[in-house]
């Protein structure tokens, strides 16, 4: 089918026609509070996670991940 997106898994957000996106799983070694989000790039998410560069858990730091997918 023409212009069906396969999974809700991928998109056209990361500038390739299919972008594949990781759904991931931080927790705070801080206070042990879990976070859950999604990117299309995993690795430099991870780094912005833990130098403090995103709202949500710049006070969670540091952080580990616990899941990836």
């Amino acid at each position: 089918m023409v212009g069906h997106n396969p999974s809700p898994f991928f998109s056209n957000w990361g500038g390739t026609k299919w972008s594949m996106f990781y759904v991931y799983v931080l927790k705070s070694k801080k206070d042990g509070k879990f976070y859950i989000g999604f990117t299309p790039n995993l690795r430099l998410r991870f780094q912005e996670h833990n130098d403090g560069e995103v709202k949500s858990t710049i006070y969670r730091r540091p952080l580990e991940l616990i899941y990836k997918g």
